[in-house]
């Protein structure tokens, strides 16, 4: 949020001049900026930004897409404990278009191996991809980074080591954004806490 401030502080006069405005015109206050923000419409916004002034950024830049697995309802047969799970390929926008998915059968790792199969086999891997903790193993990973990608993946507290260690980076790092959800599905809450 400072380094924001520090920008728009830094441009003011600047833009002033170009929206043809008076220069006495103050800018925002630092605490004034998160208020400001909260009341965007970042897709309006962002229309535009990149359509209104012809600004570009790489299509992989602004592109996310979200990587999960889930068990089919209904499909467990007899005997089983596990059922037919689908893997898809989720764009990280208002349409959450599907852009692929893979199909498996069996125990939980076998997600693992769907997701780094859809990776190599649709290209995926050189794209900004997200995961669930599931998927923060090296072999994953190394897929993505060898094709140049990005990756945000899930961290959780049965993850001992790692997790004890990343409880540390704040220490070391300044958090500059936080972000807490609250879900509940059959039955079950899940919160999710993100900071970077």
């Amino acid at each position: 949020m400072s380094s924001i401030h520090r920008r728009m502080s830094n441009k003011h006069e600047e833009l002033l001049v170009a929206l043809g405005m008076p220069t006495t015109i103050k800018c925002i206050s630092r605490a004034q900026l998160p208020l400001v923000l909260k009341s965007i419409d970042y897709h309006k916004f962002e229309a535009f930004v990149f359509n209104g002034f012809g600004e570009k950024l790489p299509g992989n830049t602004r592109k996310w897409l979200a990587i999960n697995g889930k068990e089919l309802k209904g499909s467990i047969l007899p005997g089983d404990t596990r059922g037919l799970s689908v893997v898809q390929v989720v764009e990280h926008s208002r349409r959450r278009e599907t852009i692929a998915q893979s199909y498996f059968h069996g125990k939980k790792s076998s997600e693992v191996k769907t997701v780094r199969d859809l990776l190599e086999r649709e290209s995926l891997a050189g794209k900004n991809i997200s995961l669930d903790a599931l998927h923060l193993k090296p072999d994953t990973l190394k897929i993505i980074h060898g094709k140049s990608g990005f990756y945000l993946v899930g961290l959780k507290s049965n993850q001992k080591e790692l997790y004890e260690d990343m409880k540390h980076v704040p220490k070391y790092r300044k958090i500059v954004a936080d972000h807490k959800t609250v879900d509940e599905h059959g039955g079950r809450v899940d919160t999710r806490e993100y900071s970077r």
